[in-house]
């Protein structure tokens, strides 16, 4: 029985919804963040630089929403030995291939 196993009280009564709330919590917070600070900031590169609106959404902000993953996946390939980096970066590739290619092409279609 690891520190990892989940077989403690507190999981099988409020675990779920404590995880839950954590979860709710963060993807508030992560929009708040997002729309007080990483679009004000967008929009002033954008202006300083000159860029279509159009360009900036599809590099600047397509850089700044993968910079979490770049650094998770760095952390874990260089800082902790495992295959979690290797794993995120197949993963990720596999969504955004069949999942965002695969919806984006069907709505094209369908307008």
């Amino acid at each position: 029985s690891g520190p990892f196993d989940c077989n403690t009280h507190l999981d099988s009564t409020f675990g779920i919804a404590i995880w839950l709330a954590i979860m709710l919590y963060t993807f508030k917070a992560l929009g708040t963040i997002c729309d007080d600070y990483f679009v004000p900031a967008i929009d002033a590169i954008v202006e300083r630089l000159g860029m279509s609106p159009d360009v900036a959404g599809a590099t600047l902000l397509a850089a700044g929403s993968s910079a979490p993953e770049l650094a998770t996946s760095l952390i874990a390939t260089f800082l902790i030995v495992g295959d979690g980096g290797v794993g995120t970066i197949i993963g990720s590739a596999v969504f955004n291939i069949l999942v965002i290619v695969g919806l984006t092409g069907w709505i094209a279609c369908k307008g």
